[in-house]
């Protein structure tokens, strides 16, 4: 019995990781616009931009982070989230050794829909989650985005 329990024990107590991120997006109905707060894992975005890139780490929230980290983060988001017929406008970032925020605008048109593709970390982690979270005036839809499915269409007006 001592056996058994402690097989179980051992077997619970080494979860597999799980990978994550989390895109809240407000509909700005006055100003047609989505607000978008990115968080992710500081380790997990750090390794996925360096096999995206061919450059070493970028040591987000040290005292060695480049100057372009900024840059090679956007350039990551913009080729891995993108809204069809939509340009993202890079807001600012913020961030520590566990994990980054990024902060991004969408201007929209007067569609009611757009397809929007996500596929960031998928690349390097092939468990990854991406779930996104979209608030509209009269709604909360939440689309979940991973190897086998990176597109949702997401409805902006009801």
């Amino acid at each position: 019995m001592f056996i058994l329990s402690y097989l179980f024990f051992a077997l619970t107590t080494s979860a597999h990781p799980f990978y994550l991120s989390v895109l809240e997006v407000h509909h700005n109905t006055s100003e047609n616009t989505l607000e978008c707060a990115l968080k992710i894992f500081t380790d997990d975005l750090e390794n996925a931009i360096s096999d995206h890139s061919g450059k070493p780490l970028l040591n987000l929230g040290t005292s060695i982070e480049p100057d372009d980290a900024d840059e090679r983060i956007w350039d990551y988001i913009i080729a891995h989230i993108n809204m069809q017929n939509h340009q993202l406008h890079y807001v600012g970032r913020e961030g520590d050794l566990d994990a980054q925020w990024i902060y991004f605008e969408i201007p929209l048109t007067n569609q009611a829909t757009a397809t929007l593709s996500w596929s960031s970390l998928i690349h390097v982690l092939p468990s990854q989650k991406n779930i996104l979270q979209l608030h509209t005036q009269n709604s909360q839809q939440t689309f979940i985005f991973d190897r086998r499915k990176t597109k949702h269409t997401l409805q902006f007006q009801p």
